[in-house]
């Protein structure tokens, strides 16, 4: 997530948004404390959700766009991605 936003995910007692940092990477884990399953000994304490971030890359791009990439990608240091 290279700007960041927000998303909204599914909690056990509904929607819930979600704020991501820009920079944030693929598989980074965000925990919201008080949100997952109930605790069986106590039912009014709820556990935490974890939710992991997954990507997904744009796989249609128009010819603006990948010339977009293309100027961004001569910014980054030598042997990295973009």
């Amino acid at each position: 997530c290279i700007l960041g936003g927000s998303v909204t995910v599914q909690g056990l007692g509904g929607a819930l948004k979600l704020n991501i940092p820009a920079g944030t990477q693929n598989g980074r884990v965000f925990r919201l404390r008080g949100q997952g399953m109930p605790n069986l000994r106590n039912p009014e304490q709820r556990g935490d959700l974890y939710v992991r971030v997954r990507v997904v890359l744009p796989t249609r791009l128009s010819e603006r766009d990948m010339a977009l990439f293309r100027e961004l990608a001569g910014r980054e240091p030598a042997g990295e991605a973009v």
